[in-house]
């Protein structure tokens, strides 16, 4: 009884998966002993926050770079294949947004005890928060942004669409961001204690 080209793909494509799985439990394991051991012996702490952030989302990321070969391997079975490579290729991009996400908060937390920390101001620690809701907004945005391009919505009609509703939204809401931007201000100089 001979098997057919697609069972051998299949098989072929789940072991490249299960490769993927275990060479992301190896780097996680190598980042973890050894690039750990050398980030710590530098003078910063900073590197030992971007090790031991990026982790996670670089091991999602190697499994599903590993299950996207997997399955481009799978070529007898290409309506489900097509389909399967669009919902990695959604999670390879979301991935990739909240590696960005967890590298920029942890520049964020080494600055606020490392320089913030060091000045008289509280400017810092106060904005530090809505600093990082808003890069979160711009990084998951832009992922949202990349996704539907992919999957082939007009880009330009929706940013142009969002344009025109925040300039509306602006011309509306005017007195109270004025009242918004005048508190940031109070807050950053401190005139009154």
């Amino acid at each position: 009884m001979a098997i057919s080209t697609a069972t051998w793909e299949i098989v072929w494509g789940v072991g490249l998966i299960i490769l993927s799985i275990a060479l992301a439990k190896l780097f996680v394991y190598i980042i973890s002993r050894y690039a750990a051991l050398v980030a710590k012996k530098t003078a910063t702490v900073l590197d030992d926050m971007v090790i031991e952030a990026v982790k996670k989302p670089l091991y999602y990321l190697i499994i599903l770079v590993g299950a996207d070969v997997a399955v481009q391997s799978v070529t007898s079975l290409s309506e489900i294949t097509s389909k399967l490579d669009s919902i990695i290729y959604v999670g390879e991009v979301l991935a990739g947004a909240y590696f960005v996400s967890k590298t920029v908060r942890v520049f964020a937390r080494w600055y606020a005890k490392n320089i913030a920390a060091k000045a008289k101001s509280r400017f810092d620690d106060e904005f530090l928060p809505l600093f990082n809701r808003t890069a979160d907004v711009f990084i998951y945005g832009s992922s949202i942004v990349i996704i539907l391009d992919f999957f082939g919505y007009n880009i330009t009609a929706i940013v142009a669409g969002l344009g025109i509703a925040g300039l509306a939204f602006a011309l509306a809401a005017q007195e109270t961001l004025s009242n918004m931007i005048s508190g940031f201000v109070i807050m950053a100089d401190r005139p009154f204690r």
